[in-house]
């Protein structure tokens, strides 16, 4: 019998997907450090690796569940994250105090899930638009400059702008000539 699909919009953002990749990149670090190092380090990387992929699943389920709406309030956010944090701690400290893991591999495997992530996002970009509008910004009006001018002189002269309000002639040579600051005529 088929389970129903789930009725998940287009533009919904899942984490299912990096979370697969960090339990394969945690998978590849224990074996790694089966072969390469010795069984104890890797079974200290695995403990590692357990503990952050249930922290991040715990992650995953508070985040969706503040971004659903049904967290009301950053109390129940931050009662979430500490009860999260501490059990990750607790785990952490008996797993080093009491099952003699090696602290080195317990690293390794809690920091698999940064080039998981960072992986992750990358793969679930947004395509890129060669053809999409430059952004406007609504407190300078919409762009002059097109793809190929060169980057906008009046960066200099907001740099190097005197907070007392003197005059440009502190600015590099040329560079108050070059700037295109919007400034007010009121």
């Amino acid at each position: 019998m088929r389970r129903p699909r789930s009725r998940r919009r287009k533009d919904t953002v899942t984490t299912r997907p990096i979370e697969q990749l960090n339990v394969a990149l945690s998978a590849g670090a224990v074996a790694g450090a089966a072969v390469l190092v010795t069984p104890h380090f890797a079974m200290s990387v695995a403990v590692g690796a357990l503990l952050e992929v249930l922290n991040f699943r715990g992650l995953a389920i508070a985040s969706g569940a503040l971004f659903r709406g049904a967290l009301q309030g950053s109390a129940a956010w931050l009662l979430l994250l500490a009860l999260r944090l501490g059990l990750v701690g607790a785990a952490l400290y008996g797993a080093i105090r009491f099952g003699g893991v090696d602290p080195v591999g317990v690293l390794i495997g809690l920091s698999v899930v940064l080039p998981a992530s960072l992986i992750g996002a990358w793969r679930l970009r947004p395509p890129v638009d060669l053809n999409a509008q430059p952004l406007e910004d609504p407190a300078v009006g919409p762009s002059s400059r097109s793809a190929g001018e060169p980057d906008d002189w009046g960066w200099d002269a907001l740099l190097y702008a005197d907070p007392t309000g003197r005059s440009e002639t502190d600015l590099p040579a040329g560079a108050a000539a070059r700037s295109t600051t919007h400034r007010d005529e009121s």
